[in-house]
């Protein structure tokens, strides 16, 4: 049986844009000390 390659995975020209991001955080993370671990903040809609 032969083998094709079929895409190029992990070539620059097929990793997708980077996100954009809001202002607007969604989630915080907290550890039980009160801590802030991280944020979420909500993703700005895909423009083609």
């Amino acid at each position: 049986m032969e083998l094709k390659t079929v895409g190029t995975a992990g070539t620059p020209e097929s990793r997708p844009e980077e996100l954009q991001w809001k202002d607007k955080v969604v989630a915080i993370f907290e550890a039980r000390g009160g801590t802030i671990l991280d944020v979420v903040r909500e993703i700005k809609p895909y423009e083609l």
